[in-house]
């Protein structure tokens, strides 16, 4: 009675063989759940998209919602040429910008710099040699002329006040943000004519500035030299002894 060792250990050899492989592939029991499916699978399956109900597109993650846009009405605008007020003051501010502009030229001979610097120059003097439109709108005022505008929000002012020629808007001067800011100045027509048009809308739009009230011992809180002697004569007339009687 024989025995075929070959078979046998063929069968033995190879059922080893595949309980090591299937161990290999099996995954670890603390990794339960299905399966994932590979990269290029996921990438290659694009979602579905389908259309709502009422027939409106849903909205994609990436896309932004349509911005809606901003109404700013016109109150009031005119339009102000200071250049042709005072033809003499005129005369002297273009005759100074064309020396600085030569004598820069004269010490830099760069094309480059002296262009620069003429268009800073007529930017910080655009309103008063162009003419200026100034408007006055639901949320914002300022003016535009050539090389130059400033509007501003109706709310970032704080205060008004008059003068013959304008109004001055200006910020929170109690602040020292309010202090270093620039403020704006809307000039009235030569002969004053649109004054109450213009004060009309800033009443609405700003608080008017009123000046704090000044006690009557104010003037020793003053600095300068006269105050310091006035303040060296008070200490010397409290200091003296009273008349023995």
């Amino acid at each position: 009675m024989g025995f075929d060792m070959t078979d046998s250990s063929g069968t033995k050899g190879r059922s080893q063989e595949d309980r090591t492989t299937e161990g290999r592939s099996r995954r670890p029991a603390y990794l339960g759940g299905r399966l994932g499916r590979s990269l290029p699978d996921a990438i290659a399956e694009k979602p579905k998209t389908t259309a709502s109900e009422d027939g409106i597109k849903p909205e994609q993650p990436g896309e932004d919602a349509p911005k809606q846009p901003k109404t700013d009405n016109v109150i009031y605008s005119w339009k102000v040429w200071l250049f042709k007020r005072r033809p003499l003051v005129s005369a002297v501010v273009v005759v100074t910008i064309v020396g600085s502009i030569l004598l820069a030229y004269w010490a830099f001979p760069q094309v480059l710099f002296i262009g620069v610097i003429t268009l800073v120059m007529l930017n910080r003097l655009a309103p008063y040699l162009f003419p200026v439109k100034y408007t006055l709108n639901e949320r914002t005022v300022g003016y535009r002329t050539f090389l130059a505008k400033d509007i501003r929000e109706w709310s970032d002012l704080r205060m008004y006040r008059e003068f013959p020629d304008g109004v001055l808007l200006s910020h929170d001067m109690r602040t020292v943000r309010g202090k270093l800011k620039e403020t704006l100045f809307l000039y009235y027509y030569e002969d004053c004519s649109n004054k109450d048009e213009v004060l009309k809308v800033v009443r609405d739009k700003v608080v008017p500035f009123v000046p704090e009230p000044k006690g009557d011992d104010d003037r020793t809180y003053k600095g300068g030299i006269r105050s310091a002697l006035r303040r060296v004569r008070g200490i010397k007339r409290s200091s003296k002894p009273p008349p023995s009687a």
